[in-house]
């Protein structure tokens, strides 16, 4: 299948690339092989470039469009694909979501608490579209619950991807006792990095 991902490839979260890696392990279990192009949709946002040009392209090259995995639940990365909202209705090829969530920061702001599925904007326009949905927690569940008008049995909770490829068979070499993940520039992390930094300092001296 050859299939857009739209994701966050350029983040420097490990969970995230994680999850990404998953994608295509997890449709070998059924013998299918995918051809991936990916897209950054933070890179759309910074550029302010929307992709409404390319649905004809994508239609006619495409056999599935896929989401995630991610924090992308958050209306702000919808809003950075198409600048019309109607356009997710148009897509013609099947729309996943993959593993997706909200985020915590988040949770209580009012782009969550005031959407309902009668509204027309990005997130709950690309949800009423896709033809499979995959939360990653119960919180992310119950709001998807909430924008998606019909056939809420499209929706699933499976957990954050990341799950598929935990394994007892790597075969990585194990050189170090201690590894210090710290993303940067991924969520709220970039306005901490210095004391961040100083924390990862201090534990490579002392442990």
């Amino acid at each position: 299948m050859r299939v857009l991902h739209l994701c966050l490839p350029g983040d420097d979260n490990l969970g995230d690339q994680m999850a990404h890696s998953a994608l295509p392990l997890s449709f070998s279990q059924y013998n299918v092989s995918l051809d991936i192009d990916l897209i950054d949709i933070r890179q759309l946002r910074n550029t302010s470039k929307r992709l409404d040009s390319k649905v004809s392209y994508y239609r006619d090259n495409y056999d599935l469009i896929i989401i995630g995995a991610g924090g992308l639940l958050l209306p702000f990365f919808m809003e950075s694909i198409f600048s019309d909202p109607g356009v997710w209705s148009k897509l013609e090829v099947p729309l996943v979501f993959f593993g997706v969530g909200a985020i915590g920061e988040y949770a209580s702001n009012s782009s969550y608490t005031v959407m309902s599925g009668a509204d027309s904007n990005h997130l709950v326009s690309a949800l009423n579209a896709a033809s499979v949905i995959s939360v990653r927690d119960l919180r992310s569940y119950l709001l998807v619950s909430r924008l998606v008008k019909n056939d809420k049995v499209k929706i699933f909770l499976t957990g954050c991807p990341t799950v598929f490829c935990a394994s007892n068979k790597s075969n990585a070499k194990v050189t170090h006792n201690l590894a210090v993940n710290i993303p940067f520039t991924h969520g709220g992390c970039y306005q901490y990095r210095e004391q961040l930094s100083k924390v990862a300092n201090l534990i490579v001296h002392n442990v």
